[in-house]
């Protein structure tokens, strides 16, 4: 895992959306669809990923028995995290909480990637953690992460963090390899067929709509 600053990786415009129903074809490097790549993550953004990347992979991290039992990742090289950015739908543990259950997926993907081979961990998340402001239009791969987060948003923040740091204790206690290279990718709030987020409801929210220049008689 390099040191530093976690940076946020934006899509180049104009990249064509996957669609789920073209199944990639297995790669040289191992990723793909040949098993080698696991998708761990609740809600449809997660769903999508896992059909794209090869079907496979738990919707939450199980707890093992040892450390040396984990059949959901034999094999594979990439473990892909993702942490559900304002989803309605999404299931809470009773008596816990989202950020909670959270963090401690992110200590579960920590462990098991450093314990059993994985190469490189994929962290997805949102770059609603940049936060916004009217004096920056544009978020830039450098810019740091909100100080002021809340609600959802604070959750993705506390599973960035805890991944970060539960990772590199894992790795330095693991004798299972080198070091497990860490990505956090931050993608602008998704929306699409099936998916259901604070923004899909902003935009499906009925609207008064006004005249230009006349006063609304209610």
């Amino acid at each position: 895992m390099s040191e530093g600053t976690v940076r946020s990786r934006r899509s180049a415009d104009g990249a064509p959306v996957a669609d789920v129903r073209d199944q990639p074809e297995p790669r040289e490097d191992g990723s793909g669809t040949d098993g080698r790549t696991v998708v761990v993550g609740e809600g449809r953004v997660a769903a999508l990923l896992r059909a794209a990347l090869g079907g496979r992979g738990p919707e939450n991290a199980p707890v093992e028995p040892n450390d040396l039992s984990a059949p959901w990742i034999e094999g594979a090289r990439t473990l892909v995290a993702v942490a559900p950015a304002g989803e309605f739908g999404v299931k809470v543990a009773k008596g816990g909480t989202r950020r909670t259950h959270l963090v401690e997926q992110a200590a579960r993907v920590a462990r098991v990637a450093a314990r059993h081979g994985i190469e490189q961990v994929v962290a997805v998340t949102s770059a609603t953690v940049h936060g916004a402001s009217a004096n920056r239009p544009d978020i830039e791969d450098d810019d740091p992460v909100s100080p002021d987060a809340g609600g959802f948003v604070a959750d993705l923040v506390a599973f960035e963090e805890a991944l970060v740091e539960e990772l590199a204790a894992a790795s330095a206690e693991s004798q299972a390899g080198p070091t497990v290279r860490l990505a956090i990718l931050r993608p602008a709030m998704i929306v699409g067929p099936g998916v259901d987020t604070i923004l899909t409801r902003h935009f499906e929210a009925p609207r008064l709509l006004t005249v230009k220049g006349s006063d609304r008689p209610w």
